[in-house]
């Protein structure tokens, strides 16, 4: 069923609901969820797929502005420590939370930079230390094309382990096992390719 049909059957649910809500004394909301999970269970039910920005732009505003209606300013004062603590407190303990957490990752982030800064400098200058002057444009582009693709390269087999672990480890412990595996992968690709670093022949010096 297309969107038409759909909303024309929420209202229709909404209008049926929401008398039969009052008549009982039970919040409209909370019988319309309660009727939504219900109608979820039923086999012969159709599944949905709603578009949020159908929620967000057609089905929000109308209930929001029928909640901002039927408000008493009385009950809003009385609840106001309530309301405070949901609008307020909820906001900023949420943000607190992802700070927590953003600032645990703020020790290995570090490290990660300092490790790269520390490393790609040297490496450039150690690559092009031998380079006459009249190729070192070329060289440049060179050694950048080539830690460009070598970065996609990581990636995609990064991404290809991590995926690849994560598909066959059930449980909470996926998302762990696929990291170690991970770390262990560039752990041994390191030392491969400081071996074949070490085996490449080196260049012969002056007059030798």
């Amino acid at each position: 069923m297309n969107n038409a049909t759909d909303l024309v059957l929420l209202a229709g649910a909404v209008v049926v609901l929401a008398p039969l809500a009052r008549r009982i004394g039970v919040a409209a909301p909370l019988l319309l969820v309660v009727a939504g999970v219900l109608a979820s269970y039923v086999p012969a039910f159709p599944e949905y797929t709603r578009d949020p920005d159908v929620v967000l732009v057609g089905i929000l505003p109308p209930l929001l502005y029928a909640a901002a209606l039927r408000t008493s300013l009385i009950d809003a004062r009385r609840d106001k420590r309530a309301i405070a603590l949901l609008s307020v407190g909820l906001v900023v303990f949420s943000t607190l939370v992802v700070g927590v957490v953003a600032w645990w990752l703020v020790p290995g982030l570090l490290l990660d930079g300092c490790g790269m800064g520390l490393s790609f400098a040297p490496l450039t200058a150690t690559v092009l230390a031998r380079v006459p002057a009249a190729s070192a444009g070329s060289a440049g582009g060179m050694l950048t094309t080539g830690l460009q693709v070598g970065n996609a390269l990581g990636v995609a087999l990064i991404g290809l382990v991590f995926y690849r672990v994560l598909a066959d480890t059930p449980g909470p412990d996926a998302v762990p096992a696929a990291f170690r595996a991970c770390l262990w992968f560039v752990l041994a690709a390191t030392a491969l390719f400081a071996l074949v670093v070490q085996a490449l022949p080196g260049r012969r010096a002056a007059g030798q």
